[in-house]
């Protein structure tokens, strides 16, 4: 018996996009789970670890040795890095939670912020993978008011470095570009359409996937 397909929306975002922001409503919309930090924690508590001690390693850049084993399974080579001085086997980490996604989806509709999800999943005939970003200077100021920092300048390097560890952290992750538009199904500039129409395209998007769906399968809701 084939298993059943779920609805997966995979919102991959720049730093001060408001990916979670949209996230989290957008879940509430459809009536389904919505995972960001909750991959964290339970992945913290599969390997026995602080989650506050494992937030260095979350989609950050991966140690040398961790991209070398991950290129036997997606053929890549990368730059080293230094990995953040914590311990606890970064690889282990997203392998754990690329579990705990797969196995959330296996259940029901998901939502999931971030975590190479639309590298992971996109395999699945339910998956709307979703790209949300904005102009750099929007984010910088985003970024500043959300994290209350003094300057402008802390909020510009901590964006840039932001951009910097998702790209080598998917890179890392899945040999993908994470910038390269022709990975996602809908790729969305939240500042000039605004949050609230940012949310209803993309459910009006996974309306029609899930749609798609219902018509092969037993209904998905």
């Amino acid at each position: 018996m084939k298993k059943k397909a779920y609805l997966v929306v995979s919102l991959a975002r720049t730093m001060g996009a408001g990916g979670s922001f949209i996230g989290k409503r957008l879940a509430s919309r459809l009536g389904c789970r919505y995972l960001d930090r909750e991959l964290l924690v339970e992945a913290a508590h599969r390997l026995h670890k602080d989650p506050e001690a494992l937030e260095a390693y979350d989609e950050r850049h991966l140690s040398f040795w961790e991209r070398t084993r991950m290129a036997y399974a997606f053929g890549l080579a990368e730059t080293p890095y230094a990995p953040p001085p914590v311990t606890v086997d970064d690889m282990e980490l997203f392998d754990t939670q690329k579990a705990i996604l797969r196995e959330a989806a296996a259940r029901g509709p998901v939502v999931v912020v971030g975590r190479a999800a639309f590298a992971i999943m996109r395999d699945e005939p339910g998956l709307l993978s979703v790209f949300l970003h904005a102009p750099f200077d929007q984010r910088v100021r985003r970024t500043q008011k959300v994290y209350k920092l003094p300057s402008v300048e802390e909020a510009k390097e901590m964006v840039a470095q932001s951009d910097r560890q998702r790209e080598h952290f998917i890179k890392a992750a899945s040999g993908l570009d994470w910038r390269d538009q022709q990975h996602y199904h809908l790729c969305l500039d939240t500042f000039r359409l605004g949050t609230a129409t940012s949310i209803e395209l993309v459910y009006t998007a996974a309306m029609e996937v899930a749609g798609n769906l219902a018509e092969h399968q037993e209904e998905i809701f």
